[in-house]
């Protein structure tokens, strides 16, 4: 009977100190943070701040003449064709079917003079210089200096700048490089094998009206 109670009592103690020897349980991560919800009204507000610069590039894209379709702050098939269309007019590349601040830039930068001498469109050409388009307006973001004049030389397009020079383009005005119209009329009508036509028909012309070599 005495073994019996010390046997009892001896497992007992075990039992105590077995127990409280146990670990505790580890303590649980705390839960990760839930993401911040950006507001309904800056979600909104930033869209339409998108689509307003989309349809300030649309608008542009129309004056100068790339017909965009319309300003409907959405970039559709039109939309890119005609940002493609400017682009590649201007040496952007490579191409991007989306505006950002730097091609609003470009596009806001573009005199729309100078885009219809480029582009041939003497019915555009007509039309801007009615309602007073300055013939003499330079370029200040590709070619600073250069001048619708100085465009219808290189492209040799004798008929623009007849109207140009109607208008009362200066035919003396120089490139930041000290280039006027008819020396980039000439160089550019200069090749090793040929002679464009309508480049030394644009000299002769400036020639005509007093211009100097």
């Amino acid at each position: 009977m005495r073994f019996r109670l010390l046997a009892l009592s001896f497992s007992a103690t075990v039992m105590v100190i077995v127990s409280g020897c146990q670990k505790k349980p580890l303590a649980s991560s705390p839960p990760a943070a839930p993401p911040i919800a950006v507001p309904a009204s800056q979600e909104a507000q930033a869209q339409t701040s998108g689509m307003a610069v989309v349809r300030e590039a649309q608008q542009r894209l129309e004056v100068l003449g790339y017909q965009p379709g319309p300003a409907d702050g959405s970039m559709g098939p039109t939309s890119i064709a005609a940002l493609k269309n400017f682009q590649a007019d201007h040496g952007l590349v490579p191409f991007t079917e989306t505006v950002d601040a730097k091609m609003l830039e470009a596009l806001k930068a573009t005199d729309p003079l100078i885009t219809a001498v480029h582009r041939g469109d003497l019915t555009a050409i007509r039309t801007l210089l009615s309602s007073g388009s300055n013939p003499n307006t330079p370029d200040t973001y590709f070619l600073k200096g250069w001048t619708p004049l100085m465009e219808a030389a290189y492209s040799g397009n004798v008929e623009a700048a007849r109207l140009l020079l109607d208008a009362g383009a200066t035919r003396d005005l120089k490139t930041e490089h000290g280039k006027a119209a008819l020396d980039i009329a000439v160089a550019a009508g200069c090749s090793i094998c040929s002679t464009r036509t309508g480049n030394t028909q644009v000299a002769e012309l400036l020639r005509s009206r007093g211009a100097k070599e």
